[in-house]
């Protein structure tokens, strides 16, 4: 192949050599190019060099793609001296450095006296002469594809650090294939990266320009999806039934606009209706987090009932709003949201397992005695009884949720989860969040198959340990459908069947979870 092309190149083409050997401009042919019209482009990656004679590409754009990626390899800076619908020449802006030398001093007229030094000193002097690389590209007549005509591969300038080719559309292509197999990569792991496999320097704004110039072209375009919000409700809707989808928007300020400003968006899917009509525990959790990108803002889950129970962060807005929809709802503090604003003024362990003791007690005596130990500061003690105890302690608990929680975990597990989708773009957010509820719902669904009674493993260690507790306690009837429940340091006196308390007792024979006196709490009667 290689002798044809010799043959071939003597046989059309005049040639002429300029500045050495390695320089040859390719003249216009006398009866014509045999050039295979619209034919195989011939890639860079054919030969070990960038460029080659006869090289040819497709459009400008290639062309120019494989100057700048010569020019961030070779590290050097080069420059289009043409550039129009025919013609792309390139130099390079080096210059070479001489090594001269420059004389200090002189010869002087007299031996008697000292004169100034005759020696001579080698110093580096950068000439004015340039590098010879240079780089012709253009087209044949009646030809769409573009051949190297021109083409001086030796470079003797200096190379650079700073090369203007190398910037964050280019560094974006590169870094694409890391950002989709490691999303969590961090920006100092990415700055390092680059700067290794080309060595040049990058400052930290052209690395996170480039990075989210990756984003973008992995996830789409963030402010195009707020275009496709409302076709993506209505797949979601139509595709899981009894689900429940609110869009609200902002008009603009010209009413006969089409143009609309999303400002929130409400989803509660079917399925969980159903699941948390079956589950029969009132209990919900509210907590929010905030989505991360250019367009702020947060991530919210609310669904609500008069007879329902909350458990939330104190949210100086969520407080009255839950107060002013819901007044007989029962509304539970996240103990550990409580101890951080203790912390502020009062540290330590002692105050944190009183705080602790407090919050754990399940009689109202028992809360009494704990809260006693807090009297020896009686900043702390006005403070704590500045909280109503009914929203922080399980003394205080009405039981209706059948759920004594005192953290918001279950909000606090979600967001953990779905952390990865909040700098996502609004569908691709919302599409995250939805596909991890049904992993979940699925992993649960497994775990039930594999448990072998009614209840999951966790379930029935713990419920075993409750049923050894009550083995101790002797239920006895004494009328109006109560019973008396006496213990080791605990008795009480409870409803039978519903298995509702009154006041301070115990449950009946059903299992219920009651409200004893004594001190071992609540002890559940199977």
């Amino acid at each position: 192949m290689l002798l044809r092309y010799v043959l071939w190149e003597r046989e059309h083409h005049r040639t002429r050599k300029k500045n050495g050997p390695d320089r040859i401009e390719i003249l216009e042919p006398r009866t014509g190019p045999r050039v295979q019209k619209n034919g195989p482009v011939h890639r860079s990656k054919c030969s070990p060099l960038p460029f080659y004679i006869h090289q040819t590409f497709s459009t400008a754009k290639e062309v120019k793609q494989q100057i700048y990626l010569h020019s961030i390899q070779s590290r050097r800076e080069l420059d289009f001296v043409k550039n129009d619908k025919n013609r792309i020449r390139v130099v390079c802006k080096g210059t070479m450095p001489n090594l001269g030398i420059l004389e200090t001093g002189g010869t002087s007229k007299s031996n008697d006296k000292v004169g100034p030094s005759q020696k001579k000193k080698k110093v580096k002097d950068v000439s004015i002469h340039k590098c010879p690389w240079v780089l012709l590209v253009s087209k044949w007549k009646k030809d769409i594809n573009w051949t190297v005509k021109t083409y001086e591969k030796q470079h003797t300038c200096l190379q650079r650090r700073k090369i203007k080719a190398c910037n964050y559309k280019f560094l974006s292509e590169q870094i694409i294939d890391t950002k989709e197999s490691n999303p969590e990569i961090p920006l100092r792991a990415l700055h390092e990266m680059l700067e290794k496999k080309y060595q040049v320097g990058l400052s930290d704004m052209k690395v996170h320009r480039a990075k989210m110039k990756a984003l973008e072209s992995i996830r789409g375009d963030l402010a195009a999806q707020y275009s496709c919000l409302r076709d993506y409700l209505q797949e979601v809707q139509s595709r899981n039934p009894n689900t429940t989808v609110k869009l609200q928007v902002q008009s603009e300020p010209c009413y006969a606009s089409k143009t609309r400003v999303f400002e929130r968006v409400y989803i509660c899917l079917g399925p969980l209706k159903s699941g948390f009509a079956a589950g029969k525990r009132d209990l919900l959790g509210l907590d929010g987090a905030f989505m991360k990108g250019p367009y702020h803002g947060m991530i919210l889950t609310a669904m609500a009932n008069s007879n329902f129970t909350f458990i939330s962060d104190r949210q100086k807005g969520l407080l009255p709003a839950l107060e002013k929809l819901f007044p007989a709802a029962e509304h539970r503090y996240c103990l550990r949201h409580l101890h951080e604003n203790m912390k502020r003024k009062w540290r330590g362990k002692e105050f944190k397992d009183c705080l602790w003791n407090c919050a754990t007690c399940t009689t109202i005596p028992q809360f009494n005695s704990a809260t006693e130990e807090l009297k020896l500061n009686s900043e702390t003690y006005d403070w704590l009884n500045s909280i109503p105890p009914k929203h922080w302690s399980r003394s205080h608990f009405l039981g209706r949720a059948h759920c004594d929680a005192l953290l918001n975990n279950m909000c606090e597990s979600l967001n953990s989860k779905i952390v990865k989708g909040h700098d996502k773009p609004i569908i691709s957010c919302l599409d995250f969040i939805r596909e991890y509820i049904m992993r979940k719902i699925v992993m649960v669904e497994k775990e039930i198959d594999k448990a072998n009674g009614p209840l999951t493993p966790t379930a029935t260690k713990t419920h075993q340990k409750i049923k050894e507790r009550t083995i101790q306690c002797k239920a006895v009837f004494c009328g109006n459908g109560k019973y008396q429940v006496t213990s080791e340091g605990w008795n009480g006196i409870g409803e039978g069947a519903t298995g509702n308390t009154t006041g301070e007792g115990a449950a009946g024979s059903s299992g219920g979870v009651t409200k004893g006196v004594g001190k071992k709490g609540k002890i559940p009667i199977l």
